[in-house]
């Protein structure tokens, strides 16, 4: 009897137990985006580049046609390090918010929790946020992920308004379902 009590506690213990982290930047990854032009194509991680003593991945857009042949190839790279279970972004001198210009941002963190929030943009009209709604785990591709529900708030400084712009789903080891994960103009990161 004791032996069985002792089994179910370490099997309930053991459901608990912190999966293996998968990391977001991984080498053969590949983010796939469509937009309504009907531009499609692939960002994809082509070379690695050391910054400031810091490896970030190279990564790159490439349009695609149906047969998958590469039409062209983006001159804009984005550039992104893993550290734990934080992703950061490089942003290089020609950043579309120029106070960011040769500076280093947290692009998610994949260790947050319910309630967390990370400032991704701070403009002179308004600020955005992304704000971890909830956090639960789900297996994907025979793999245990944590699953990210966020939303992206939006507020207006001169009016002192804010509202949700967007709600996206983040997945560990794959990055946004919803929004276009490395513009930054779209993607708020």
């Amino acid at each position: 009897k004791r032996i069985l009590s002792i089994l179910v506690t370490l099997l309930a213990l053991s459901a608990y137990a912190e999966h293996e982290y998968i990391p977001f930047l991984q080498e053969g990854n590949a983010w796939v985006q469509e937009s309504i032009e009907s531009d499609y194509g692939r960002d994809m991680i082509t070379d690695t580049v050391t910054i400031d003593g810091n490896e970030y991945c190279v990564l790159s857009f490439r349009a695609l046609d149906i047969y998958e042949s590469i039409i062209w190839d983006s001159h804009y790279k984005t550039y992104l390090r893993e550290e734990g279970k934080k992703v950061y972004r490089y942003h290089y001198e020609e950043s579309f918010v120029p106070t960011w210009n040769n500076t280093e941002h947290l692009f998610f963190d994949f260790g947050a929790q319910a309630g967390d929030s990370i400032v991704v943009a701070d403009w002179e009209e308004y600020k955005l946020t992304l704000v971890i709604d909830s956090v639960c785990q789900k297996v994907l591709d025979n793999k245990e992920r944590d699953v990210f529900y966020v939303s992206y708030m939006k507020l207006y400084k001169e009016r002192e308004e804010t509202y949700i712009e967007n709600h996206d789903v983040w997945i560990e080891g794959i990055g946004p379902t919803q929004t276009a994960t490395f513009d930054e103009m779209v993607c708020k990161w």
